[in-house]
């Protein structure tokens, strides 16, 4: 079943020092060079659905979900987009893909498809703890990250992307600021209309989708396994178990 969790690689925006990362065209090589199905396959065990450009989960259907092209695994329209970006890439300048241990086989695979199409890159594993502190310190420059949902809406995923949760005020670890962004999150919040509302998301949605400040990889599942004399058992998107209707046969 899907869990509201999407797994992603966020990149810091305002580093000036690095200007590769800071050109959109380079971030879209970079999702354009990333065979998730093929990550799902092998490295999940098949447990995950690839993303397609959403950072909101799969569990929360959106009206009109954005799906560019630079999401669709495609080596040659990477290349395409790092020429068009006028980014001189070099292998003595990589990106540097911070992670800890539980994720350094995710991060190898991407590393891997990344030098493939042109984008040199090297992985950095750092304990726990300090991986943390470095990507809310913004001390990092791309890192892999995941968002859990606290509560079943897309706000929930759209909020992280606010100028007003920069840390330390809140968890946008990439430092993304859009005015158009945050003008229509603030109409989005005050909207009763329920249909309007979710439009608002979508457009919310798009824009994060267009400007990769995020590349989303897949959205979580969960696998329950449970003793064959149960009926009745239920979970939801949070992963919760919902044991009101559970009986024993």
């Amino acid at each position: 079943m899907p869990l509201l969790k999407t797994d992603y690689f966020g990149i810091l925006l305002n580093n000036k020092k690095n200007n590769q990362l800071q050109n959109r065209k380079i971030r879209q090589a970079i999702s354009a060079s990333i065979d998730r199905k093929k990550l799902i396959t092998f490295l999940r065990n098949g447990i995950g659905i690839p993303s397609q450009g959403s950072f909101v989960a799969d569990g929360l259907k959106l009206t009109n979900k954005y799906n560019p092209k630079h999401y669709q695994y495609s080596p040659e329209y990477a290349k395409q987009l790092i020429k068009e970006s006028g980014v001189e890439l070099s292998v003595n300048n990589p990106i540097v893909i911070t992670t800890t241990s539980v994720y350094a086989d995710v991060c190898e695979f991407v590393q891997q498809q990344l030098n493939e199409c042109g984008i040199p890159s090297k992985i950095q594993v750092l304990p726990s703890a300090v991986n943390s502190e470095s990507i809310a310190k913004g001390e990092v420059d791309f890192f892999r990250k995941s968002w859990v949902a606290d509560f079943p809406d897309a706000e929930n995923f759209l909020s992280v992307f606010c100028s007003s949760k920069i840390p330390p005020q809140g968890p946008n670890y990439t430092r993304f600021s859009d005015k158009t962004f945050d003008q229509i999150y603030d109409k989005s919040i005050t909207t009763i209309d329920e249909k309007e509302r979710i439009r608002l998301y979508s457009k919310l949605d798009s824009i994060i989708a267009e400007e990769c400040p995020v590349i989303n990889l897949y959205y979580d599942e969960a696998v329950v396994f449970y003793h064959n004399n149960l009926v009745g058992m239920q979970f939801n998107s949070l992963n919760l178990l919902q044991l009101k209707t559970v009986k024993i046969k």
